[in-house]
């Protein structure tokens, strides 16, 4: 396979097969502009008020341009040209872009002796990616600040405290994370049609393959955060704390409420509402003694998050194991295990497995609506989300004469996470499978009833190898 190489102006690479060379020359250019504007205004008033403005205007443009060709099992690989390849094995393609945006930003200040402060900001996006009506959202943020320790009651007590300082803000974000032009219908190739009556000929036919939602707009999201900034004993001891509430409305992803049967691909739509909220804190201490200095840094974040709406296929909505809203996102779901099967007489007088027949040793699941057999319906919430609702960390640092050591400790907790890989599947027949020796050791068999694992089975079992409480 030859690619042309523009810098060295000569052809790289040659793996011929045996059916020949193969042999892509590709064409690529791309092009942005960028303009930015901005005025700020700064006043002092009677030496303690401090006034601030500023704006700022930006947009962009970029738009570019590709194409490539190719031949495919030259009988003479010594000529690297596309005219020297067969003609009846060649392939090409080629597609334009273009994209811009333009914004802007306002912000207004107070401050008095650094004691009292106030901030005010504005920001207007316009995304392409939306209809006209949707394309602008105006994005808000306020903010204030009380320091204090710079009031003259913290004064005697000003040789411990050395600052305190309280915070709140409010502000409103918002996101264009989809594809574009989800707003007009896509057609797409790929299915013949035959054209002509006498004589028809096949061709290739275009259809409609997406709906178009003239109603896509912007993905926002409102953030309230009150906090703390505190430090003591001449700045020896540090500390910070947050308390924040997000919440994140109009959430851009694909509809998926609708049967695949429709033969429509469903434009991304904004289906969901999410809530987070949590705390988030930061200790450090820091010292020297004689030439010794060093500092202990410790972090910690507990963040919980619930989907308050969103827009699932009619049958998992309606099933309350299996509904989302209400949930943590990324919720694990799967099979709720009741242990091992101890006979196989157990087995056929228990709800029967759609996916491969129980026997003694084998996963034994619950039948969650009492149908008698064990399926998608009898999946449940399992476990919590897969990203720790708690994370924290501590940082150790030391210097001496010009020598430093750093320790950094990092942990997560209020998770669920299940095994991967061949921990998950170990008794799946295929290749790659494999077994570990821990889980031959420790499977189940009649002489090992209390086992840790299910037993082994040549040619693989299904039955085992489901997502559940299990693993």
């Amino acid at each position: 396979f030859y690619i042309w190489n523009k810098i060295l102006g000569e052809y790289d690479g040659s793996s011929p097969n045996k059916e020949g060379a193969d042999l892509k020359e590709s064409f690529e250019q791309n092009q942005s502009y960028t303009f930015e504007a901005q005025a700020s205004y700064n006043k002092t008033i009677a030496k303690d008020h401090q006034l601030g403005a500023l704006f700022v205007f930006t947009t962009s443009q970029g738009q570019g341009d590709d194409f490539w060709a190719a031949r495919y099992k030259y009988q003479i690989s010594s000529i690297h040209q596309l005219f020297a390849g067969p003609d009846k094995d060649k392939d090409n393609s080629g597609k334009a872009k273009e994209d811009a945006k333009v914004g802007s930003v306002f912000r207004l200040t107070y401050n008095y002796k650094e004691k009292y402060m106030l901030e005010a900001n504005g920001r207007i996006d316009g995304s392409e990616k939306f209809p006209k009506a949707k394309r602008y959202g105006f994005f808000p943020s306020v903010s204030a600040a009380w320091r204090i320790s710079s009031e003259p009651f913290m004064e005697p007590v000003e040789h411990i405290v050395n600052n305190l300082k309280i915070r709140t803000s409010w502000g409103k974000a918002g996101t264009d994370n989809i594809g574009r032009f989800r707003y007009m219908s896509a057609y797409g190739t790929g299915d013949n049609a035959v054209f002509g009556g006498q004589s028809p000929e096949i061709a290739i036919g275009y259809t409609e393959n997406r709906f178009p939602n003239p109603n896509i707009t912007w993905e926002t999201s409102e953030m309230f955060n009150v906090g703390v900034d505190a430090s003591f004993f001449n700045s020896k001891l540090t500390l910070e704390a947050d308390y924040f509430y997000k919440i994140t409305r109009d959430i851009l992803r694909e509809r998926t409420d609708m049967p695949g049967i429709l033969g429509y691909k469903l434009p991304a739509a904004n289906v969901g509402t999410v809530d987070n909220r949590g705390i988030d804190m930061n200790l450090s201490h820091r010292n020297t003694v004689g030439e010794f200095n060093y500092s202990v840094t410790g972090n910690l974040t507990w963040a919980r998050n619930k989907v308050i709406d969103l827009l699932e296929p009619a049958g998992q909505k309606n099933n309350p194991n299996t509904r989302i809203t209400g949930r943590p996102m990324n919720q694990q779901f799967g099979y709720e295990a009741l242990g091992l099967f101890q006979s196989d007489e157990e087995a056929d007088n228990s709800p029967q497995p759609q996916f491969g027949k129980a026997k003694a040793g084998d996963i034994k699941y619950k039948d969650q609506n009492g149908d008698g057999i064990i399926d998608a319906e009898d999946k449940v919430a399992i476990g919590r989300s897969k990203f720790p609702e708690l994370v924290f960390g501590l940082n150790l640092n030391g210097e001496y004469k010009g020598f430093d050591i750093q320790l950094f400790f990092q942990g997560a907790g209020l998770t669920t996470y299940g095994y991967t890989g061949f921990l998950a599947h170990p008794y799946s027949e295929g290749k790659g499978s494999t077994l570990f020796e821990h889980h031959i050791n420790n499977t189940w068999t009649p002489e090992n009833r209390d086992a840790e694992f299910p037993r082994l089975y040549y040619g693989g079992n299904p039955n085992n190898n489901y997502t559940s409480s299990f693993w």
